[in-house]
């Protein structure tokens, strides 16, 4: 588990984005889900280490009718039955420990399985939101040097009018706006 490694960049924005993201995931509750039946797989096999312990409780009663043709009085009897069953599987070839360690490593793989999946999300967002980021840097640093080029063609086209500087200046300085927009 990494936790809530993009903290690191005390960006309260991409906080909510990464945690909107966890949340609002289809990915990770499917992986939850497997990382649930594998511990619960894992749970069920250790079982088979202990001893198992069966109660079949049975009850019951009948009565004979009284107008039976024998003659004789009519009469209920009850039944009661408790038989236990215990049984016990001696791991002689270690197949009960295996298949517990087996489930166990399957549990554990689940487990890693969903940090995986949660850290591959969280790390999706951050590294969208940071592209994203530097593309509004970017575009901001286009915008302001198209307006520098702007003005820079504005005072070279004075200076021409002035006689200070050829047109071939005023020509650059176009080319400059131009490839710049």
């Amino acid at each position: 588990p990494k936790g809530a490694w993009w903290t690191i960049y005390h960006d309260p924005v991409l906080d909510r984005l990464a945690q909107q993201a966890t949340g609002a995931s289809p990915t990770i509750p499917a992986v939850v889900a497997r990382r649930d039946q594998a511990r619960y797989t894992a749970r069920i096999e250790g079982a088979d280490a202990f001893p198992a312990l069966a109660v079949n409780a049975e009850a019951s009663r009948s009565r004979t009718a009284p107008n039976r043709r024998t003659g004789s009085p009519a009469f209920t009897s009850d039944s009661f039955s408790l038989p236990l069953d215990l049984s016990y599987e001696l791991d002689l070839w270690g197949r009960v420990r295996r298949t517990r360690e087996s489930a166990g490593a399957r549990a554990e793989a689940a487990d890693a399985d969903y940090h995986n999946v949660l850290l591959g999300v969280q790390a999706d967002v951050v590294r969208g939101y940071f592209a994203l980021r530097a593309l509004d840097v970017e575009r901001a640093v286009l915008v302001r040097t198209v307006e520098t080029r702007r003005k820079s063609s504005t005072i070279i086209g004075r200076q021409v009018a002035l006689g200070a500087v050829g047109q071939l200046d005023a020509s650059l300085a176009e080319t400059d706006l131009a490839t710049a927009e």
